[in-house]
């Protein structure tokens, strides 16, 4: 098969690549917004391109013409921004014999919005969310003592502010209506990396995050099971018809599960769950062949740790 990978200087695109790599017949084909050289997982691939922002208008065509021109069978996205576009183009692809491989686009448009998950969710007594407003106004400060403003679609903590002024959030945010406010819920944050196929098989492999980054990539996590969490999680891949691999995000406070991202991608930390004993990425690749994906399998509960190498070219 011949793959296309995007933004392969993110954080999963190691493991996604060499997941892939043990299919020998494989040939991949990486995509990034930096040159060659600044991205060490460039030397873990057969070809390499340097193409535009998702955002550039140049984007579409650029990806098309590289993927024809190494007949292309899928397209595996890493970010958000990429996964929201090509959401857009997944017809043109198509006609091409070109498969994206991520949720279809209905999923995507309330997973990747937090106030339309929020109300797709809220009167779900088995899917705690948290409470969300779409403007700062509807937030009573006296029950909430401090708030979080977050971009509706946003990605990796990235324009998060936390205050207890409304007013300040007011005046440090330019567009409001591209924001949603929540409470602040003081908890652990737990990662759910979860596979559903077309015929309703599930794996799940959640953990807890013990040290993370400032973008909210966990570096030291402990792997652990929880038949409750892994319902909750079976429930929102259900509910949205869910195809493929994605992580969902939730804030555990007072032993209940709070909601609180889906991301229609692999997760930062996706070579714990591999380690852990699933393989996600090959299995990701069955979901978009129609092929059943692996049943669950026994792992233990453990702590795991990342590391970072310093490479010289």
């Amino acid at each position: 098969m011949n793959i296309a990978i995007t933004a392969i200087g993110s954080m999963s695109a190691e493991a996604v690549i060499k997941s892939l790599r043990k299919r020998n017949s494989n040939k991949i084909i990486g995509f990034d917004i930096y040159p060659q050289e600044w991205i060490v997982t460039s030397k873990l691939v057969d070809f390499f391109y340097q193409v535009p922002l998702a955002s550039d208008e140049k984007y579409m065509e650029t990806i098309l013409q590289i993927c024809l021109l190494h007949e292309i069978n899928f397209l595996i996205a890493l970010t958000d921004p990429e996964i929201d576009f090509l959401s857009l183009q997944i017809q043109d692809f198509k006609n091409n014999g070109i498969i994206l491989c991520f949720p279809d686009l209905p999923s995507l448009e309330i997973a990747r919005d937090k106030f339309i998950f929020f109300n797709f969710f809220k009167d779900n007594n088995e899917v705690l969310v948290i409470p969300t407003f779409d403007t700062i106004d509807k937030v009573d400060i006296n029950e909430s003592k401090n708030i979080i403003a977050k971009p509706r679609k946003g990605r990796s903590s990235e324009g998060i502010i936390k205050s207890i002024n409304l007013q300040y959030l007011q005046n440090s945010i330019c567009k409001t209506e591209d924001y949603i406010f929540q409470p602040i819920i003081q908890g652990n944050y737990i990662t759910v990396d979860t596979i559903r196929d077309d015929f309703n098989n599930k794996v799940s492999i959640p953990r807890r995050e013990l040290l993370r980054t400032m973008n909210g990539a966990g570096v030291v996590v402990e792997i652990f099971k929880d038949e409750n969490l892994e319902n909750i999680v079976s429930i929102i891949t259900d509910s949205l018809s869910i195809r493929g691999c994605i992580n969902i995000e939730f804030i555990l406070y007072d032993n209940q599960y709070f909601l609180m991202d889906i991301n229609p991608r692999f997760s930062a930390g996706i070579a714990f769950s591999i380690i852990a004993g699933y393989d996600f990425v090959e299995n990701h690749l069955r979901c978009f062949q129609g092929i059943a994906i692996d049943g669950f399998i026994q792992y233990k509960q453990q702590i795991m740790s990342k590391r970072y190498a310093d490479i010289v070219y």
